[in-house]
């Protein structure tokens, strides 16, 4: 409901607006296309009707005559989302919805060493160590991800066991950082103990990005060459997870306070939900008057 009493701009010639004693009827295309849309006005929800004719549909015959309903609606869901994403304009209010499902869908080429990030949420956290929590566990999927592992399962879920010594990580979180340092190494291990917690997810607000990256369970323990080393279970489709968003990891370096500061921000800002994305700078400086 909230979408029908946003103000609506006529930008594209496509749409078109009616109203009526019902409600409003919002169309998209015209009868004699192989596309035609309408969005209905019901008293607490709306209702969208969807013409399709051609012989594209010949591909989907088969799936609903076979039975296979869940890849026949997968495919007819994905066809609509398409046309909707070709036939409205992406910069108005009322889409916001169709651009957080278009996202994940773009074919993109991803770079190797580049932050995967999903929508993280506005709300500022209460302490700096949240913060660095979370740009560790986005760090963290990003190392574990090319590391060799085991399977297993835990009911319907497949795992990736992977091992590492806590030391080879902090290595690649930060190059310039000696692998002797006892404060940083004790860092990453309060980080690993807050890991399988699954407090650090509550920092983004996808649904089910937060229950993909439930861990089941963390082991750190010193090896035989007085190392910590981590052994650790991560859901297996996280790493099949589409992320919606891209940066690069310009956390990998020693960083004072302000700095980190200014960096997280902006991720912050760029990793939501809004379409546009904006950074008021002095209610920024007012937050941090000491560090800053």
């Amino acid at each position: 409901m909230e979408n029908c009493h946003r103000k609506l701009k006529q930008t594209n010639k496509n749409v078109s607006f009616e109203k009526n004693a019902k409600g409003f009827i919002l169309k998209i295309g015209n009868r004699r296309s192989n596309n035609y849309s309408r969005i209905y006005e019901e008293k607490r929800f709306l209702k969208f009707e969807h013409e399709m004719k051609g012989k594209f549909l010949q591909k989907y015959h088969s799936l609903l005559v076979s039975n296979n309903l869940g890849e026949f609606e997968q495919k007819f869901s994905l066809h609509f989302l398409i046309y909707f994403g070709k036939s409205l304009s992406l910069y108005d209010d009322y889409t916001d919805w169709l651009v957080i499902k278009l996202r994940p869908m773009r074919q993109q080429i991803v770079p190797k060493n580049n932050l995967n990030s999903d929508y993280i949420k506005k709300t500022s956290f209460s302490l700096f160590t949240d913060r660095q929590n979370c740009i560790d566990l986005l760090q963290f999927l990003l190392y574990v991800k090319d590391l060799s592992f085991e399977m297993d399962s835990l009911g319907s879920t497949s795992y990736r066991q992977v091992i590492f010594r806590v030391q080879d990580f902090l290595k690649y979180k930060n190059p310039g950082c000696k692998s002797t340092n006892q404060y940083q190494m004790k860092k990453l291990l309060d980080f690993f103990s807050e890991l399988q917690k699954n407090s650090l997810v509550t920092s983004f607000s996808d649904n089910h990005f937060r229950s993909l990256i439930t861990i089941p369970e963390v082991v750190t323990e010193k090896s035989k060459q007085n190392c910590w080393v981590v052994k650790i279970w991560v859901a297996n489709e996280l790493f099949n997870y589409q992320y919606p968003f891209l940066f690069p990891n310009f956390f990998n370096k020693k960083m004072k306070k302000d700095e980190f500061e200014v960096r997280f921000k902006l991720l912050q800002v760029f990793s939501s939900t809004d379409i546009s994305k904006e950074f008021f700078i002095k209610e920024f400086f007012d937050s941090y008057p000491s560090a800053v």
